[in-house]
């Protein structure tokens, strides 16, 4: 709710002066005063070229420059749009498709609705106070066809998000754009119901018009609000206009009359007292809970123009694939929906391209003579992408995800690309034997495992006999080097798919390019030191280690100790357990740093980043949370006492966000996977893993008491 008070409040301050907007279109449109006193010349010009009106166009040109009496062209548009012709109700049928309900969820818990749009073939726009962060979108979903009908409520259709391939927001825009499954779990395909075709100009929709809306208001199913909603302001970023929408219709699409979408519905102004406080629509007082948000007294609404929101799309930095979704967004032509649902068939609906708008040019001579004014609006369709597109040098590629094998096939002959023969050696001897995860043989292994523990026994008891099995169990004591290049990267933890993904933002990295950065560096600090040896400067084999050992604590590497390094002094055999070892990037690795673990409320404000949400000691992943969580609470099973006694390490007020993310985020075949493999590798589980429930039935703040000599 504090984000949606935060948008409201806004735009009460926008439109503060409301009536005077209200009062100032009406004195326009009865001829008193020129459209100048409520519109932009370039926003109106554009929206007449748009219309086809080129002789008011020309009029329009001249009474610029050379005003002779007020020029009633709003007039002129909305007695244009008066009478529709039925392709408007045929056209609107089909952008309604479009539409769908925004399911806020937290695992399989719904935390609220919105309203989105798709927007490209792939892409769904909606606010950021409905999906604050790409966290939130992770288990979110969009419900398409989600409305009522003469014979009941239509069976809907529902896409997954997938944030981690495409997610953008803005707070002042409080717009969030995010990817959208392609086909969904039923075999549903996203295409079957459209995307609406953005325009990236100013002036889709001008003062004194009717919007139209499509929406969710309050969860419910879709409803439309046409016609009878005016455009009163444009301002800075947003218009603003009169409709009935309510707190669920957070996120719809502002259209004009052609189906544009003009804007993007985010906030209203609510009907106040004289105390300021918010009034309901029968006159009471808002008590501030989200259960009668959708029964405030709305006195106009605002939208976030599109034209704005694509201008800042446009100037973000953007991996490839990235790119290539955003510039589908602008370039893909929408495919005509099938409304035979609705008594029309595909040949009825009408081809709704690209405006075609003629340029427009004129010069201004000022009253000194010294300047010159020149207008054109030129607008032509863009193919996307050409023959020849090849991501430039600086892009990354992310969302490539590819097995072993195959990257194998495609690299083995860049050998201008130091060490990659090496780098495809080592995956190719830690190749994953049989199944990703065989779960009747870990099952197997698994109950042999615990077979003397007595589980009945009591919590601090319980907690001792664990600690002591996970110390003698762990015979394989890795280095930090070799738990990263022959465990971690090529087996541990892979995804089904082959790939690695950063814990903590869900980005897809490639495992071969991991293995053969870290070697590249590897063997330059080995040169490094063997020049130093020759020198005398080192002299001998314990100092070369603690020298390359020290060089290696200095580097962003592609790995995230889950418990970091400074809170055990960088010791073994800490820094090399698996347990605690994820792939990660070296910006999130900085952006982390060494702050403990905190759940922020939703509302609070932080630093964002796609690596998750920072402040002060607090730090939230964008993703991952049960897998740290769990790998947090083998950390302090394993290794009692080592770890949370200073200001910036693991608190014992903090287990409780630990605890409350383990119980959350179920356990993931991805998570059993490395259970496995770090049994195989080293010898010891994560009883956490094995045994969800075991973290109610044992002490774990014990993890926090005197240091135990059977630890190492």
């Amino acid at each position: 709710m504090k984000e949606f008070k935060y948008q409201v409040e806004r735009a009460i301050e926008r439109l503060s002066d409301i009536g005077e907007k209200q009062q100032a279109l009406k004195d326009c449109l009865a001829g008193k005063t020129d459209w100048r006193t409520v519109e932009d010349a370039k926003r109106l010009l554009f929206r007449l070229s748009q219309l086809g009106m080129s002789d008011t166009v020309a009029e329009v040109m001249d009474d610029y420059y050379q005003k002779v009496e007020p020029l009633n062209v709003l007039e002129r548009i909305i007695q244009r749009n008066e009478l529709m012709g039925v392709s408007f109700l045929i056209k609107g049928a089909s952008v309604a498709k479009t539409v769908g309900r925004v399911i806020i969820c937290s695992g399989n818990t719904v935390l609220g609705h919105g309203t989105g749009f798709m927007v490209s073939p792939r892409l769904m726009l909606t606010n950021k106070h409905v999906l604050s962060a790409k966290s939130d979108a992770v288990d979110s979903l969009i419900e398409f066809n989600f409305r009522d009908t003469p014979i009941g409520i239509t069976p809907s259709v529902r896409f997954k998000l997938l944030p981690y391939e495409f997610f953008f927001n803005n707070k002042k825009l409080d717009f969030a754009l995010v990817a959208v499954e392609e086909i969904n779990d039923g075999g549903r395909k996203l295409s079957e119901f459209g995307w609406n075709k953005l325009i990236q100009d100013s002036g889709k929709a001008v003062v004194g018009e009717h919007v139209n809306i499509i929406q969710h208001p309050a969860a419910q199913p879709k409803q439309v609000a046409i016609r009878q909603n005016t455009i009163v302001s444009v301002k800075d970023d947003f218009v603003h206009y009169l409709t009935d929408t309510r707190q669920g219709s957070s996120g719809s699409a502002v259209y004009n009359d052609q189906w544009d979408v003009v804007a993007l519905h985010h906030a209203g102004v609510p009907e106040m007292d004289a105390q300021g406080n918010y009034l309901l629509q029968d006159g009471s007082i808002w008590d501030g809970s989200q259960s009668t948000v959708h029964l405030i007294s709305w006195v106009a609404n605002e939208g976030v123009r599109i034209s704005k929101i694509l201008d800042y799309l446009d100037d973000l930095t953007m991996d490839f694939n990235e790119q290539v979704l955003f510039q589908e967004l602008l370039t893909a032509t929408p495919v005509h929906q099938n409304l035979s649902a609705s008594g029309y068939h595909q040949s009825d609906v009408m081809s709704l391209p690209t405006p075609s708008v003629p340029s427009v040019s004129s010069t201004q001579v000022e009253n000194d003579g010294s300047s010159s004014w020149y207008f054109r609006l030129n607008f032509a369709p863009v193919n996307f992408p050409p023959a020849n597109f090849a991501p430039v040098n600086n892009m990354t590629v992310k969302n490539k995800e590819h097995g072993a094998a195959s990257l194998v096939t495609q690299l083995v002959t860049q050998d201008e690309k130091p060490y990659y023969r090496e780098a495809v050696k080592m995956l190719e001897d830690a190749q994953i034997p049989g199944a990703y995860y065989d779960e009747e043989k870990d099952k197997a292994i698994r109950e042999s495992y615990y077979n003397e523990i007595d589980f009945e026994m009591g919590r601090g008891e319980l907690f001792d006999v664990m600690s002591k099995l996970l110390s003698q169990t762990h015979q394989n004591k890795l280095s930090y080097r070799n738990a990263r290049l022959k465990y971690l990267y090529p087996v541990v933890d892979r995804r089904e798919s082959g790939s690695l993904r950063n814990v903590y933002s869900g980005t897809i990295i490639d495992p071969l390019e991991i293995i053969r950065s870290e070697l590249v560096m590897i063997h330059q600090y080995e040169r490094i030191l063997q020049d130093r040896m020759a020198t005398g400067e080192l002299d001998a084999q314990m100092d070369i280690e603690e020298a390359m050992d020290l060089l290696e604590a200095q580097q962003a590497f592609n790995c995230e100790h889950v418990v970091p390094q400074s809170w055990f002094g960088k010791a073994q055999p800490m820094k090399g357990d698996l347990h605690h070892l994820f792939a990660c990037e070296p910006k999130c690795n900085s952006f982390r740093s060494n702050i403990p673990y905190y759940q922020f409320n939703p509302l609070e404000e932080a630093v964002r980043a796609d690596c998750g949400r920072r402040e002060g000691d607090k730090f939230e992943p964008e993703m991952g949370h049960g897998a740290v969580a769990r790998a947090t609470l083998y950390f302090l099973l394993r290794y009692p006492g080592l770890i949370g006694n200073e200001q910036r390490e693991l608190q014992k007020q903090r287990l409780a966000v630990v605890v409350d993310w383990h119980k959350r985020y179920p356990v993931s075949l991805y998570e059993l996977h490395r259970n496995s493999t770090i049994y195989a590798a080293q010898g010891n589980r994560n009883p956490f893993i094995d045994r969800p429930g075991l973290v109610d039935e044992i002490d774990i703040a014990k993890g926090f008491g005197a240091l135990v000599a059977y630890i190492i």
